[in-house]
């Protein structure tokens, strides 16, 4: 006989999931059907309790990921709905959350949405979610060998590295961009940075060369960037600065030491899991200044939604800088950890338009919310303006309406996305558009303040924003950030 799950020890929106799913009936007991079908969980357990809830846990009949243990009180497993009433009586367990999946800001596709030709972009199959893609915005498609000969700029081997070079684009190159923002020439920090992202630069990448870069991954992989993403973001914020064929790519602040937790595999996927045990490090680390330039769907409110809770804890001591999310105008569409209140939440500004870019996500914040009105009432209360996002804007391209000609920032890349705008794959650069860009150059610029005007925290920044802007906005934030409001 199923056993009933207890509401008061499982998260609101995974329960709501089970339900929607056919795994948990309307009275919150286990289907027949919930045996077939594992899940990735979070055990969430009192603080400080883990060594005595994890030999429990593996009693069980479940996988326990006791290396990506985090915070003290987040368990990652791999377990079937049945087993969460079993989960839930072990002494010190608080509640059972989810795993979400995270990724360069990631696409949720609903069946009819499907298409049998849709462009050949990473994926993965979420039980509790349906079909999730990273986000075109961000990392074009791939694309087939038919577009890559219809393009070729050139014949024989040295073709065939070649991607397309006659897409209508723009593409500025970060020396430009930082010119937006009032980065100053003088732009060296010793203050430690961290980027949670795909993997940092291979050591002979000519941005960082001369530069000291710790790396650790969280997935069964190298710790260096397979998609370009990581890269591009890495050395946007912190590592180098170069002539290219698009100008001068240069980091908002130049880190003497960094550190890359890859925490997004070489599809761009990863979990709350990894992204948990990420923060946990760059905090241990002594990381000041945190680019998080991933996402995902805010699982319940802010106070239950793990990533987004880790950053209310410590938002006091560290600077966790995240991408709003590429899901666009309507409002309410904000990825997390994004919807934390003490987070720094960066939209997407368009240099060749001058405005909020067209894809960049709204507030007042996620969609959660939006499907949970009185939740909203109640931490709006709480948490006031601070939980209206996105707080700020940064150049992350566009354009800011449908049918313009794309903007694209050019910065360091490496990986299987490299090339797709601008032409030429395997050089170590890549143009690219997002929340995900716009969010290094805030991060970038937080370490030049910290350093040379003792800001330190997100809050004295939404501060300062917050006088000179006249207002926030659900779309631009405070608007955009510049060094020389902070002089």
């Amino acid at each position: 006989m199923s056993e009933k799950i207890e509401e008061e020890k499982i998260g609101t929106w995974l329960q709501e999931k089970l339900k929607q799913r056919g795994l948990v009936d309307s009275r919150g007991r286990t289907s027949q059907h919930s045996s077939n079908q594992p899940l990735e969980l979070i055990v969430e357990v009192e603080q400080n309790k883990t060594s005595q809830v994890l030999p429990e846990l593996q009693k069980l009949p479940i996988t326990v990921h006791s290396e990506l243990v985090s915070w003290g009180r987040y368990i990652p497993i791999v377990a079937r709905a049945e087993d969460i009433p079993a989960i839930q009586s072990i002494p010190y367990v608080v509640r059972v959350l989810y795993s979400m999946p995270r990724a360069p800001h990631i696409e949720i596709l609903s069946e009819w949405m499907r298409r049998p030709l849709r462009p050949p972009m990473p994926f993965i199959e979420d039980p509790l979610l349906g079909e999730v893609r990273i986000s075109e915005i961000e990392i074009p498609h791939v694309p087939s060998l038919a577009e890559i000969l219809g393009k070729l700029p050139i014949s024989g081997p040295l073709g065939m590295l070649m991607g397309p070079t006659d897409l209508e684009v723009d593409i500025i190159p970060t020396g430009e961009t930082r010119e937006i923002i009032e980065a100053p020439e003088d732009n060296l920090v010793t203050t430690r940075v961290a980027v949670l992202d795909c993997g940092s630069p291979i050591p002979l990448h000519p941005l960082r060369v001369g530069r000291m870069v710790e790396e650790v991954s969280l997935v069964p992989e190298p710790p260096w960037d397979l998609v370009s993403h990581g890269v591009w973001c890495h050395t946007c914020a912190f590592l180098g600065s170069l002539s290219t064929r698009f100008g001068e790519v240069r980091s908002v602040a130049d880190a003497l030491t960094s550190l890359h937790v890859k925490v997004l595999d070489s599809t761009g996927f990863g979990s709350d899991s990894t992204v948990l045990r990420g923060m946990e490090l760059a905090c241990s680390w002594g990381a000041k200044i945190v680019n998080m330039s991933l996402g995902g769907p805010l699982q319940g409110g802010v106070d239950e939604d793990p990533t987004c809770r880790i950053i209310q804890d410590t938002g006091d001591e560290v600077m966790w800088v995240v991408a709003a999310g590429n899901s666009g105008p309507g409002g309410w569409t904000i990825s997390s950890p994004g919807a934390a209140p003490k987070a720094l939440t960066v939209g997407s500004y368009s240099p060749k338009y001058g405005d909020v870019a067209s894809f960049s996500s709204r507030g007042p914040n996620a969609e959660y919310y939006r499907e949970h009105r009185g939740e909203w009432d109640k931490d709006y209360a709480r948490y006031g303006e601070n939980l209206i996002k996105p707080d700020i804007l940064a150049p992350g391209g566009g354009p800011v309406r449908d049918g313009q000609r794309m903007d694209l920032i050019y910065s360091g890349g490496q990986g299987w996305a490299d090339g797709q705008y601008d032409g030429t794959q395997m050089d170590g650069f890549s143009a690219m558009r997002g929340t995900s860009m716009a969010t290094p150059h805030v991060a970038g610029l937080l370490a030049l303040l910290h350093e040379r005007f003792g800001v330190g925290s997100v809050g004295e920044v939404k501060e300062m924003m917050r006088r000179i802007s006249g207002g926030k906005s659900y779309d631009r934030g405070y608007g955009l950030i510049r060094y020389g409001i902070f002089r």
